[in-house]
């Protein structure tokens, strides 16, 4: 799935550029294939304000048709569904922020390309206006979002799509607003466009160029360029800037530094998109059902195979019979299918060979009283069933659908209900080895269960209630079932169990994607085994989970091919090398070759999880990281330019032993263990004895935490590009013991500046502002001095409660007051927020400091006890210190005409209503 976004300003300057968005889409629904409409979600999100109010809307389609009627509608200065509603914006800064904000609720997991069309700048922080307040309300009504700075909102973005977002600008007005645009493009991999001509059609056609390029590529179809009109070049209408040289900055304040773009190569900056765009969408996007050849043949040739089994016909029969299909199906099947299709007459005679043998041992032996298992849906055995099918006539069915719903009783004795993740009200397997499995059911299928699964909703009237909740059967093969397990072994050579398990993920009968029944079987396998989920201490899966799981396990070894070589890299589905592993014989998964192969794979399952919860439960990886190094973060620092660890060395050192013990102690280290100890009892399930986790991965703590370091499984490699394509090569430093590789001290660093990022920048912040820090320093130095000289340099360095000084003594008595004695500290904060002395031999009180006005909150300077609360407000009783702001002793004006009473706007508002002094402990008005 791809997702299409355009945020779209229709404040009153773009009345151009709206109905240019329209005609795209309306374009854009004409031109491209079913296949890609099929494949595309579309997003309009639009904004615009007034002075009443921000306005952001957000409305997403994957109906083309449907966008285009719906952006048709969309009118310059009035939201869509907000009625009344006549927001023209201004000439100045626009709420961008609240837009982009949007993509912020959008799935993050779906490939995303989005266009920002805009002719104006957002609003900055160092520009407040009456706009600004409102996005600002917004923000933190609609995100819970507080931060308004435009490059930490994009830092949150970057954080959630990871690498899947690219934001396109297109700028109306080259001027200087394009660096910051520049900065947003080149922060998502995007380009920045200029149209030169501001008509609807110009900007339209342009739209569709890069659009249609870029379908070109990621469905690999050459034929969608063939739409474009070559009779003009529709991007020359477009200046694309070249971000290259632009350094992305880490706030607002530094926004001057961007440099401003200069206009590049249209051909290479819209190669690189495209490149960009195709790496982001890869195989999902690319990787379509294709349809079945020769089913009905297909069919036939598994019903022969029942008919062999049941002794309907003879095994002679059936081979001369299946050789004519077999050689009906390799005409015909097409070069594209060829690979998938692996059953040969040799093949097929030894299954039936071994089966014959099968059931005469089964025979002999008894089977010790076990009843054949019985379909929940025929209520009848696969023995029983493959008799009743053989018993049928030979007449033909032409139908794909029916022959499908025919050989698919066959599977009906053992079947495992699923619950897979839907996207858009359809199940969502991404790819063949990418299958999700959200839960696995312990129960049973209906027969109207399984004929709504696939797709015959109507007859039965949909699912069950009990059975809602599950939308997926998995065929599976019962190890102790012969027949079952032949006819699957002889369905795997061919395209049958694909076909229908993408019949049961709803596609259109005859449909699939090559692989798709190793995929999904693998990933519900695998699910499993690892107990997704939250983490829990239960180390055993339940009994029917264990039944499944040995159901799946000999699935995927009796299925039809050659064991694949166990070559592991990082980039593959974990799902994938589960399959690999479980198909090893029992040679290649013994002995220490063996062993270390097995190991190799458990180390990539662990890997995986380890990248799981570091994305998903990312405060909680970061949290368990801090504690496995050891480091202890300091949130406030007094002197910045004192080397601090984060910014100032080249790694954290931490002690290895004090790491593998808080793993050793943590969740993800038994969830882990379990999820690998629960794959060592499927590998070796029909061996002697189950090897412990300890023999197998002696190293498995160590090598967790080293995972933890990582955080990325492929991490452990470097990807070398060769001739035969790519390859990844184990990387020596990882494979060092973790007390002497040089590589985990500096991943620790990494993560704890992550960690701590916020407070890293604003360090950074105070060391470029000398003026600043230094004053800070100044303020806590005499916060320290001892009172004589406290007083004095009070006086000169601070001076008023109206001075910025006056805001850094308040954060020193936050800080660092427990450093003082109790009386010291009294004594000093008397003087901050009274501006007065009391002599400690006479008990005289003198105003020493901002000519004794008092603080009318003095809660808001920094905490005070209830004791200190009520001596305040004796000694200003007592000694009816004025609650007004006083100049002077006499009411001469100073030399800005301010006087006693004539005070300045801001003295007269920091005693508006009841003030601290005039309540009592209870916060009641003092009498």
């Amino acid at each position: 799935m791809f997702h299409l976004v355009f945020l779209l300003d229709i404040t009153g300057s773009m009345s151009n550029e709206l109905e240019g968005v329209k005609a795209t889409v309306a374009q854009l629904v004409q031109t491209v294939t079913a296949d890609i409409a099929s494949e595309m979600l579309i997003t309009i999100v639009t904004f615009t304000e007034d002075h009443k109010d921000c306005y952001v809307t957000s409305d997403t389609f994957t109906d083309g048709a449907k966008a285009a009627q719906f952006v048709s509608k969309v009118k310059l200065c009035c939201p869509p569904g907000i009625a009344g509603v006549n927001a023209s914006g201004g000439d100045g800064p626009e709420n961008h922020k609240a837009a982009l904000a949007e993509l912020l609720l959008m799935d993050a997991e779906m490939p995303t390309v989005a266009f920002m069309i805009t002719d104006a700048i957002p609003h900055m922080i160092s520009e407040p206006s009456t706009e600004a307040s409102h996005e600002k309300r917004h923000f933190a009504a609609k995100h819970a979002i507080t931060d308004m700075d435009l490059f930490h909102i994009l830092d949150a973005l970057h954080a959630k799509f990871q690498e899947r977002l690219i934001l396109n600008v297109v700028k109306y007005y080259p001027n200087l607003d394009h660096a910051i645009y520049g900065a947003v493009a080149k922060r998502f991999n995007g380009v920045l466009i200029s149209p030169t001509i501001r008509t609807p059609q110009e900007l339209a056609n342009g739209l569709m160029a890069i659009l249609l390029r870029l379908f070109a590529s990621l469905t690999n179809d050459p034929n969608v360029l063939a739409q474009l009109d070559t009779s003009s070049n529709p991007l020359a209408a477009f200046s694309f800037y070249d971000l290259e040289p632009i350094q992305i900055p880490s706030d607002e304040n530094h926004r001057w530094t961007i440099a401003n773009p200069t206009v590049g190569s249209t051909d290479d900056l819209l190669f690189k998109l495209i490149e960009r765009a195709t790496v982001i969408v890869g195989a999902r996007f690319t990787k379509r059902a294709i349809t079945a050849r020769v089913v009905n043949e297909q069919v036939e040739l598994l019903l022969v195979v029942a008919k062999a089994l049941s002794g309907a016909i003879s095994n002679g029969e059936a081979m001369e019979r299946a050789g004519l299909l077999l050689k009906k199906i390799n005409e015909l099947i097409g070069k594209e299918h060829r690979r998938q299709f692996k059953l040969t007459s040799e093949r097929l005679f030894n299954i039936l060979s071994n089966h014959a043998a099968t059931v005469e041992k089964e025979m002999d032996e008894s089977m010790d009283g076990r009843e054949a298992a019985v379909s929940a849906i025929t209520l009848m055995s696969i023995e029983e069933t493959a008799r009743d099918v053989a018993s049928e006539g030979e007449e033909a069915v032409v139908d794909p659908a029916e022959a499908l719903l025919r050989v698919a009783s066959l599977f009906f004795g053992h079947l495992a209900v699923l619950q897979l993740p839907t996207r858009l009200g359809v199940v969502d397997f991404m790819d063949a080895w990418s299958a999700s499995i959200d839960k696995v059911a312990n129960d049973v299928v209906s027969a109207a269960d399984f004929l709504a699964l696939i797709g015959d909703a109507t007859t039965v009237g949909g699912l069950s209630e009990r059975e809602r909740e599950y939308n997926f059967l998995q065929l599976v093969a019962d190890p102790e079932d012969a027949w079952g397990t032949t006819l699957l072994q002889v369905a795997s050579g061919t395209q049958l169990l694909d076909i229908l398990t993408a019949l049961l993920s709803g596609a259109p009968a005859g449909l699939f994607s090559p692989n798709m029944f190793r995929g999904t079987v693998s990933a519900s396998l695998l699910r499993l085994l690892v107990l997704e989920g939250e983490l829990n201490p239960e180390t055993t899966l339940r009994e029917y989970q264990s039944d499944i799981v040995r159901k799946m396990t000999h699935t995927i070894r009796s299925l039809m091919g050659n064991p694949p070589p166990l070559a592991l890299e990082p980039a593959s589905a974990v799902s994938k090398h589960l399959f690999r592993v479980l198909r090893l014989q029992g040679d290649s998964r013994n002995g220490e070759e063996g062993r270390e192969q097995v190991r190799l794979f458990l180390e990539e399952l662990a890997a995986s999880q380890v990248q799981k919860f570091a994305k998903y439960r990312e405060s909680n990886y970061l949290a368990l990281v801090e504690k496995m190094v050891g480091y202890k973060h300091k949130e406030e620092v007094e002197d910045v330019f004192v080397h601090h660890v984060l910014l100032d060395s080249a790694q954290l050192s931490f002690d290895a032993s004090h790491a593998v013990a808080v793993i050793l102690d943590s969740q993800l280290s038994v969830h882990v263990s379990r999820a690998v100890t629960n794959v060592l009892a499927v590998v070796y399930e029909h061996d002697e004895s189950i090897p412990a986790l300890a023999e197998v991965w002696p190293t498995f703590h160590e090598d967790l935490v080293k995972l933890l370091l990582l955080q990325k499984r492929t991490e452990r490699y470097t990807l070398n590009k060769t001739e035969q394509g790519d390859e990844w090569v184990r990387n020596e430093e990882v494979m060092l013991p973790l007390a002497t590789s040089k590589l985990f001290p500096i991943r620790a660093l990494k993560l704890m500046q992550d960690k701590h990022d916020a407070s890293v920048r604003a360090i950074r912040a105070r060391r470029l502002d000398l003026r600043k820090e230094e004053q800070w320093r100044k303020v806590v130095a005499m916060f320290r001095l001892p009172m004589r000289e406290f007083i004095p340099q009070l006086n000169v360095l601070v001076k008023s409660s109206s001075r910025k000084e006056y805001k850094l003594l308040s954060k020193a008595f936050r800080l660092f007051g427990h450093e003082l004695e109790p009386a010291e500290y009294e004594t000093k904060l008397l003087v901050a927020l009274t501006g007065r002395q009391i002599r400690k031999k006479t008990g005289d009180i003198r105003v020493v400091f901002n000519r004794g006005n008092l603080h009318p909150m003095p809660e808001r300077f920094t905490p005070l006890s209830d004791a200190f609360k009520q001596r305040l407000r004796e000694l200003q009783r007592d000694h009816a210190w004025p609650l007004t702001h006083r100049y002077r002793d006499s009411d001469a004006a100073n030399r800005h005409g301010f006087c006693n009473t004539k005070p300045s706007p801001w003295a007269a508002k920091r005693y508006v209503g009841k003030t601290f002094w005039e309540t009592g402990e209870d916060g009641a008005v003092a009498a």
